[in-house]
């Protein structure tokens, strides 16, 4: 009873400090049955897999605002807003035939329950923000990367190790290499070239704090791990990590001065748009906004979802080996199962949920350090740049008399 109200407190507080993302996002009423779900009954296995759609989507955020062609009629964008029930029904499909946890998921809790009757496979619950992220990745790879794979480098947060990006057609008007070349021509003539050399000077010093923080928060996951509290090397981490830490607050420091710079140029832009916009940017405006609300609503999806799985993690870790017993006795249990014992792909699968949560249990926290810091970046840049855009869509409404759509934020 006492353990199952410090739970309940501890979601209670939880909640509280998500709710903002959650209603910012216009997520709430479809997430918030699976949160619940996930923090009452927590698990190493269901924490990782939460983490894991965190990071996707920092990936997929990544890709959407660096990598990917967009026009004013590219399909891709509105495909990741309005997913359709038939894609839905797609995604869960393979998921629940092909993907190694949501295929044997609810079997193996059957086997372990005991249970002999019914199909081999279970509809076990799928979280929307799993369905949201698979049809990101459906929207924008040739095909899907391996999702399971968490970062081992700052590279391998901006693009998956297996990613291959699908090729965009513009039918209509220019096509951009990416978001921020399109926020750039939306510019005034008079300020495209600056804006380019201080967007240049400006990701030349974020290169360098990402490389500082992946450090930082490798250091911090050895020296917080129990299995080093005697290890010879402790000292000399703990200095390593002081020493780090002062290198990225000059770094930190730099970048902040050459984003200054650019979001100054930025500023200037938008306030000669107010007075003399083009009215033939307005439809391409238009699609930029929609583009980053996508990421703006993933960056805070994503931060939703590390919450939730630090919890995870910090409530069953105890559990971790009980958790990779448990399957190993059901893969034995298969054999004796009438349904299962001539199904030697469930076993591959159980082996491969095992192999992933001994590997990705050792990389959650830096991962979840790590993703939170880019997701506040990518949310901080798409409402900036949204915000720019807007500035252009607001000009042609007050020119036709259109009522304003939202209020415009600050592009600092």
């Amino acid at each position: 009873m006492i353990l199952l109200r410090k739970k309940l407190q501890f979601i209670i507080i939880l909640f509280t400090f998500l709710m903002p993302f959650l209603m910012f996002t216009g997520c709430t009423p479809k997430v918030i049955p699976g949160l619940i779900k996930t923090l009452m009954n927590p698990s190493v296995e269901a924490s990782l897999n939460n983490i894991n759609v965190g990071i996707n989507i920092i990936r997929t955020n990544h890709d959407i605002l660096y990598n990917m062609p967009v026009s004013v009629d590219a399909e891709w964008v509105d495909q990741i807003l309005d997913m359709p029930s038939n894609q839905t029904q797609k995604i869960q499909q393979i998921l629940r035939t092909a993907d190694p946890y949501y295929s044997t998921v609810g079997l193996t809790k059957r086997i372990q329950s005991g249970s002999q009757g019914g199909n081999v496979i279970i509809i076990d619950y799928i979280p929307t923000l799993t369905l949201e992220m698979y049809n990101r990745i459906d929207s924008l790879y040739t095909e899907w990367p391996d999702v399971y794979c968490l970062p081992r480098s700052i590279n391998e947060y901006k693009q998956f190790p297996n990613g291959r990006l699908k090729e965009v057609i513009a039918v209509k008007g220019r096509l951009y290499q990416n978001v921020e070349n399109a926020i750039i021509d939306l510019s005034p003539d008079s300020f495209r070239q600056d804006l380019i050399n201080a967007k240049d000077e400006w990701q030349e010093k974020s290169n360098v704090v990402s490389y500082f923080k992946q450090e930082c928060a490798e250091i911090e996951a050895f020296i917080k791990n129990k299995a080093n509290k005697n290890s010879f090397e402790l000292n000399s981490k703990k200095t390593e990590l002081e020493t780090k830490k002062e290198e990225l607050k000059v770094a930190e420091k730099n970048e902040a001065e050459k984003k200054l710079i650019f979001f100054e140029l930025l500023k200037r832009a938008s306030v000669e748009i107010k007075s003399n916009y083009d009215p033939s940017k307005v439809t391409l405006a238009k699609k930029v906004s929609k583009l980053l609300n996508i990421v703006k609503n993933g960056a805070n999806e994503a931060i939703t979802l590390f919450g939730v799985g630090s919890f995870g993690i910090y409530s069953s870790l105890s559990q971790l080996k009980e958790e990779l017993k448990v399957l190993e006795q059901v893969k034995v249990a298969s054999w004796f199962h009438e349904e299962c014992k001539a199904n030697q792909k469930l076993r591959e699968f159980i082996d491969m949920r095992k192999n992933r949560i001994a590997k990705n249990a050792l990389l959650a926290i830096p991962n979840v350090t790590l993703g939170t810091y880019f997701a506040y970046q990518q949310s901080s840049l798409a409402r900036k740049y949204d915000d720019f855009a807007d500035t252009i869509i607001e000009a042609y409404n007050a020119e036709k008399g259109i009522p304003s759509q939202k209020s415009l934020g600050c592009l600092f």
